[in-house]
């Protein structure tokens, strides 16, 4: 993805793990989640050999990780995008083969930025959650003091 001189440079750096089966693409995102390294982007096919689908495998990646961005790339389409959206929601990107590198590139940058976003205001709300409970117990505290100073 960035190997291309004609191109700009990304604006973040780049992992690719490739994993043969979905089954296998969940185990690693698994692992990623416990060691809190989770995936922003993941590229999945919809005919994947042996065992789950794209479908499938995205549900599973879903449940292990909602806030995870998926790009189906495939030549062949086994469900409407309704279904798709009825079953996994809208927050994916389709791109059919054969696919434009550059429309790939782009979509890459769109999705982690996103993927970013979401996960600062997520650290931002985690935060502001911490600091209310600090200024509960604060204000408790004090509210303490003060009636042990009203009883002396």
């Amino acid at each position: 993805l960035d190997g291309d001189k004609d191109r700009a440079p990304l604006p973040f750096k780049v992992n690719l793990d490739l994993y043969t089966n979905g089954e296998e693409g969940v185990e690693g995102i698994r692992q990623s989640l416990a060691e809190d390294n989770p995936y922003a982007i993941i590229f999945l096919d919809m005919r994947m050999p042996g065992g789950w689908d794209g479908l499938k495998t995205a549900k599973e990646i879903y449940r292990q990780d909602p806030r995870v961005r998926i790009v189906f790339i495939t030549a062949h389409m086994d469900y409407q995008l309704s279904d798709l959206h009825q079953q996994i929601g809208a927050n994916f990107a389709l791109l059919k083969k054969p696919f434009d590198q550059d429309e790939l590139v782009q979509n890459v940058i769109v999705l982690a930025n996103d993927w970013l976003r979401e996960k600062r205001l997520f650290e931002a709300e985690q935060q502001a959650q911490r600091l209310s409970r600090a200024k509960d117990e604060l204000i408790s505290s004090m509210n303490y003091q003060n009636s042990l100073d009203k009883e002396s």
